[in-house]
């Protein structure tokens, strides 16, 4: 998984807090006027839940693609220091 997964996991939260206003203008709503709509409600808070997990899912893809990046980079300095101090180069 690359660093992609972040940007999804965001946009993810965005959808997420969309959903969760709507959801609070509902919880707001008269009785008789979310009657009308219960259907709807029904289905936004099955998407919320779809949306919390599949953000916790990339949270934690992110967070291994960004552990596995700092790996690969302290590798590759590693790889690239002098191997005689002060040469300057790889030899």
């Amino acid at each position: 998984m690359d660093v992609s997964a972040c940007t999804v996991k965001n946009e993810l939260m965005d959808w997420q807090m969309k959903v969760d206003k709507v959801m609070d203008k509902l919880d707001a709503a008269p009785c008789g006027d979310k009657a009308k709509v219960l259907p709807e409600i029904t289905d936004l808070q099955i998407l919320r839940e779809e949306l919390r997990g599949r953000v916790e899912s990339l949270e934690a893809e992110c967070r291994v693609a960004q552990e596995e990046k700092k790996w690969i980079e302290g590798k590759i300095s590693y790889v690239q220091r002098p191997v005689i101090p002060g040469c300057g180069c790889w030899c």
